[in-house]
């Protein structure tokens, strides 16, 4: 994929956050709140934040845009959700991912979920278990 404003770090020294629209890329690119906490989280040096979307298919390996690794790898995983009708997505993520749904099912050694968002701003009650 050829796109403008991509940021690469070396991410094997940096802590590692992929930020996850848990929708199609072409929604996640046309949300300028996701675009913007991109480009900031990547302006801090010792941060390389790759971009991850729900896949079209269930076969399709879920893996960062820029670098390709895998979320079960980041430190964290932060979603960026618009919309009600995403909090099964994000639980879709998880799961493609290998990553326990449930937040008391998790350790040390998952990344740390977090959620925003105008839906999570509105209402963060529904998605508070698995955050």
């Amino acid at each position: 994929m050829s796109e403008t404003g991509v940021i690469r770090k070396n991410w094997r020294r940096c802590i590692r956050v992929a930020l996850a629209y848990p929708n199609r890329y072409f929604l996640g690119m046309s949300n300028l709140g996701f675009q913007t906490l991109y480009s900031l989280l990547n302006s801090i040096d010792d941060v390389a934040c790759e971009r991850v979307f729900l896949p079209e298919d269930d076969q399709t390996r879920l893996k960062t845009i820029e670098s390709g690794w895998r979320l079960h790898d980041a430190d964290c995983i932060a979603f960026s959700i618009s919309f009600e009708q995403d909090y099964l997505h994000l639980l879709r993520i998880l799961e493609k991912a290998g990553i326990p749904l449930l937040a008391s099912e998790r350790d040390e050694s998952h990344p740390l979920i977090i959620a925003g968002g105008a839906a999570c701003l509105i209402n963060p009650e529904p998605i508070a278990p698995f955050t």
